[in-house]
């Protein structure tokens, strides 16, 4: 594809140069680090392929083939999503609000503890969170686009709507997809928690999706 990746850290990295600034916040299926012991050797989003069939370089390929410019900062946020009610834990994501982001891509909830969603508000921590990184520098108001999660999960999925619908953002459904292996790598790794992630035709379909709500922002 011939766009520059620069790895931040082991939890994040910058794709292309110059154009709209986008934050991409992920778990596992966004992006994933080399793990002998489950058989994943790649650094990507789980489980695609090769990296450049992840949802995110076939959303950075879709853009960049629309005429449009963009460069992405791409961060595993998975941590937030274990510990959201901790207040503490936006300071870990300091060098993701440094970058300003014109657009931020909320691509989390498959790992929030159903139980806390009970006891803590995480409607009001996913505004936070948000908030806690848009740019406020005056450049501009950043949006943002949201997506429901890739396995089901009722309890995250309402707080995602609910945030969706009280800022007028894009709320982009993929709970459908979870339930169909067509989607998910199933057979292409001797793992069953790393099998169970979206496969190349999941990746497609993520991407695809997300493109449909982004590019009026853009």
């Amino acid at each position: 594809m011939g766009e520059r990746q620069t790895q931040v850290s082991d939890s994040a990295y910058y794709l292309g140069s110059g154009g709209t600034k986008i934050l991409i916040l992920g778990n596992s299926i966004t992006l994933h680090g080399p793990n002998a012991g489950i058989g994943w050797d790649k650094y990507c989003g789980m489980a695609a392929s090769v990296p450049e069939k992840d949802y995110v370089h076939l959303l950075y390929k879709k853009i960049t083939e629309s005429g449009r410019k963009a460069n992405f900062l791409v961060s595993q946020a998975a941590d937030w999503e274990r510990g959201f009610w901790e207040k503490e834990i936006l300071s870990d994501f300091n060098y993701a609000r440094d970058y300003r982001p014109d657009i931020i891509i909320f691509r989390l909830g498959e790992n929030i503890p159903p139980e806390k969603c009970g006891a803590y508000n995480l409607t009001a921590a996913i505004s936070d969170f948000i908030t806690y990184l848009s740019d406020l520098s005056g450049r501009g108001k950043t949006k943002t686009l949201l997506t429901t999660c890739f396995w089901k999960h009722e309890e995250a999925d309402k707080a995602i709507r609910e945030y969706a619908a009280r800022t007028k953002c894009p709320a982009v459904e993929l709970g459908d997809l979870g339930g169909d292996d067509v989607m998910k790598a199933l057979g292409l790794y001797r793992h069953e928690g790393v099998a169970g992630h979206p496969g190349d035709k999941g990746m497609e379909v993520i991407s695809e999706r997300i493109w449909q709500g982004l590019k009026n922002f853009i």
